[in-house]
């Protein structure tokens, strides 16, 4: 049975393609407009009634680019994305 999991010299890592010494770590997924990150935000322009953004085509770039790590994901239990990698 292979090992998933091993110790590997300095020397050993040197000679492991980029990939599999550092795996990539990305963020998949897309919005599901739940709200839930603009509830945690308390976004002003997140209407709580309809459960929508009232400006979600023109949000801001830092509502576009959200979420930049995986704490975000797991704070606001994002069901849009995940991360990937180690």
């Amino acid at each position: 049975m292979p090992k998933l999991l091993a110790v590997v010299s300095l020397t050993e890592a040197a000679g492991l393609p980029e990939a599999q010494s550092h795996p990539p770590s990305t963020i998949v997924g897309t919005c599901q407009r739940c709200g839930r990150c603009c509830e945690f935000y308390r976004c002003p322009l997140y209407n709580g009634m309809d459960k929508g953004c009232l400006i979600h085509g023109r949000r801001p770039v830092a509502c576009r680019i959200w979420p930049r790590r995986e704490d975000e994901i797991l704070e606001t239990k994002c069901p849009g994305y995940k991360q990937t990698g180690l």
